[in-house]
Parts: C-alpha cells; sequence; structure tokens
C-alpha cells in the first residue's frame, strides 16, 4: 500500500469514527437542558423534542421540569403528563405509571386526572404479560382501573377499561387455574380443590372457569365427594349444555341411573 493510500486510509478511518460519534451524540440534536433559561421554555422545546419522537430528549426536559416546578405551578401536570407519555414510548413502564400518578394523587381536579389514571392502569399491565410470572403489576393495573370507575363512574374510558380488566380476569384466571393444576397432578387433592374454586367463583366468565369446574369433578370424584360433584354439575350442565365433555364427566340423571360406572370410566388424573 503506497503513503498516499495510507493517508487515504487513515482520513477515511477517521471520519468512520468521526460519524459514529456524531451518530451516537445526534440523538440529542443540540437539545441541552442547561441551555434553556426558564421552565416555559424548557417546556416548549421538551414538547419539540417530543412531537420528534425523542423521547429520551423530552423524557429529560419534563423530568427536570418535575422536580423545579412549583405544585402550583399550570405547566407541572401537563409536564408528569408528557414524562409518562415518554417514559412509555422508552418502555419504561414502571416510570411512566410513577408519572401517571403523581397527576391523580397531587392534581385530581385537573383535566389530565382521568386520562392519567387511564395511562397508569395500561403502564402497569403493560408490565404483567404472561400468568406464570408474578402478579403484582396486575393487580396494580386492577386496583387502578377500579378507581377510574370508582372515581369517574361516567368516564369516557369506560368501554376500554371493561374491556382491560377482562382480559387480566383471564390472566389471573389462568394463573391460578396452572396453580391448582399444580396441586391436582402431585394428587394434594384439597389444595387443588382451592384454586379450582377460586377461578370458578372469582372469575365465572372465563374460559378457565369450565375447566375448573371439570378438574372439581374429578377430583370430587376421586374422593367420593358425591354431594360436592352433583351441585358442580347441576351448573356445568346449564352452563355448557352443548359440550361434549361436560356430557361426558356430568351425565343427565336419568342417564347415569341407566348407565352404572365401569371400570371404564375411571378418569386418568396424568
Amino acid at each position: 500500500m503506497t503513503g498516499t493510500n495510507i493517508d487515504m486510509y487513515r482520513f477515511s478511518w477517521r471520519l468512520a469514527i468521526l460519524a459514529l460519534a456524531l451518530a451516537a451524540t445526534g440523538c440529542r440534536g443540540g437539545f441541552q437542558l442547561r441551555n434553556y433559561q426558564n421552565n416555559e421554555a424548557l417546556f416548549q422545546a421538551a414538547l419539540r423534542e417530543f412531537g420528534r419522537g425523542k423521547w429520551d430528549n423530552a423524557a429529560a426536559g419534563f423530568e427536570k421540569l418535575t422536580l423545579e416546578l412549583a405544585p402550583r405551578d399550570t405547566l407541572a401536570a401537563r409536564s408528569f403528563w408528557y414524562l409518562g407519555l415518554a417514559r412509555h414510548k422508552q418502555r419504561d413502564y414502571l416510570r411512566a405509571a410513577q408519572a401517571f400518578q403523581r397527576i391523580f394523587e397531587s392534581y385530581p381536579d385537573d383535566s389530565l386526572a382521568e386520562r392519567a389514571l387511564y395511562q397508569e392502569g395500561r403502564a402497569y399491565q403493560a408490565l404483567w404479560t404472561r400468568p406464570d410470572r408474578d402478579a403484582s403489576y396486575g393487580d396494580a393495573a386492577l386496583a387502578t382501573y377500579t378507581s377510574i370507575t370508582t372515581y369517574y363512574p361516567n368516564s369516557t374510558f369506560k368501554d376500554s377499561v371493561a374491556l382491560q380488566v377482562k382480559v387480566l380476569e383471564q390472566m389471573f384466571a389462568e394463573k391460578t387455574y396452572d396453580t391448582g393444576m399444580y396441586y391436582y397432578r402431585d394428587k394434594a387433592w384439597d389444595s387443588g380443590v382451592l384454586y379450582f374454586r377460586q377461578v370458578v367463583e372469582n372469575w365465572p366468565d372465563s374460559p378457565r372457569a369450565r375447566d375448573a369446574s371439570l378438574r372439581l369433578i374429578d377430583t370430587y370424584r376421586v374422593l367420593s365427594y358425591k354431594q360436592e360433584m352433583d351441585e358442580v354439575c347441576a351448573v356445568i350442565r346449564s352452563k355448557y349444555a352443548d359440550d361434549p365433555e361436560v356430557t361426558k364427566a356430568c351425565p343427565p340423571p336419568a342417564a347415569a341411573a341407566a348407565k352404572p360406572p365401569t371400570a371404564g370410566d375411571t378418569i386418568t388424573l396424568r
């Protein structure tokens, strides 16, 4: 390689390094917190960054405002609002929920309070996406949605809240059913019954309510709890009248009387 080629190679390499450095710092695009002399100017600048999709810059600006603005400042609630939205865009759902929560707690009469409460619930819900994981954030989301129906009975988010609550309830039912199955497979019958009954009683409209009812029947049959088994059968026969598996587990009384049990009717538990 000639000297000229070496120099060109070094120059190109330096350009590449410079380009990488600019790319690394380009996310700020000239946005520096210290450049804004007052809160109004910073708010407008952070709002512009938010509009451009520069979530890091927007979050930094609005977070600074939430720390420095007086509680009665008209920009305070709006700063928490945009901070929460920016955090949500960053997938920082916990801090997003905390920002939205501050609006409802500190500015309950603000026009943003109802929307902030809904967004808080959505942020907590985003933290619980699998029934087999810890349900603490699911509990927090459900409690937040309950607060909306309590404080805003005519909420514009009423239908959306009902839909999200249904999603959460199905996840809670799934989690509780899976716990019941853990004991069921280990033949810890009494413990399994407790969880299956929770599913049936707390979330009767969830798909798992049917499955929990069938597992209760299996368990009661093993334990020879005929009265309890008959009670569950009476309920699910009317609720799932056309379900073949329900009909097989709980044949109509006349059919059950006509056909005595045989060895082939034994339930497989594993």
